[in-house]
């Protein structure tokens, strides 16, 4: 199974403890991978919203957006695999942790609202109204990190933690 962030960091055999069995390892893994990338996500937010308390855009901001938007894109592809993988019924995690659909469905509205975001805010209407841009992406963006820690809290965590417990159960371990 091919790594969902690029993370460097992220490694296929870290915390996943030895006699699970490898399709659970996969599961372990893209909840790991979807994690880490929301970790990069908040990263990435906090770092261009530090950058919002100025009159006009800096060079750091172009460089953070950017970063931002490389940030999205990964978190975007892991989010996808994970529900993929969740609504083929391969997991049954969707139906063990509450929340999943409302958590699912927060997620595609933020994906939407960044992509109106961008599409709203190019370069030029931004260096043209950027008081306007700097109270908008703030709100966006402190909208977008609550939501990542309470995905990762509440769906994240537990669903790793039942993959763990089901397949220790697989292998005899329980």
């Amino acid at each position: 199974m091919t790594m969902a962030c690029s993370d460097p960091a992220v490694s296929r055999d870290r915390d996943v403890p030895d006699g699970i069995h490898d399709d659970r390892k996969g599961d372990m893994h893209l909840f790991q991978a979807v994690m880490d990338c929301h970790r990069r996500l908040i990263a990435a937010a906090e770092a261009l919203r530090d950058q919002l308390g100025g009159t006009e855009p800096t060079p750091a901001l172009v460089r953070l957006r950017f970063e931002m938007a490389i940030a999205v894109r990964e978190n975007l592809i892991a989010t996808q695999q994970l529900w993929s993988r969740i609504e083929q019924g391969i997991s049954d995690i969707g139906t063990l942790v509450p929340g999943y659909d409302r958590l699912k469905a927060a997620e595609s509205e933020l994906h939407v609202r960044y992509a109106h975001h961008i599409a709203t805010w190019p370069v030029a209407a931004i260096h043209a109204d950027f008081r306007r841009f700097a109270v908008t992406k703030r709100r966006f963006l402190d909208d977008l990190c609550r939501h990542a820690r309470l995905l990762e809290a509440d769906f994240l965590r537990p669903a790793c933690r039942l993959v763990e417990a089901n397949a220790r159960r697989g292998a005899g371990q329980a």
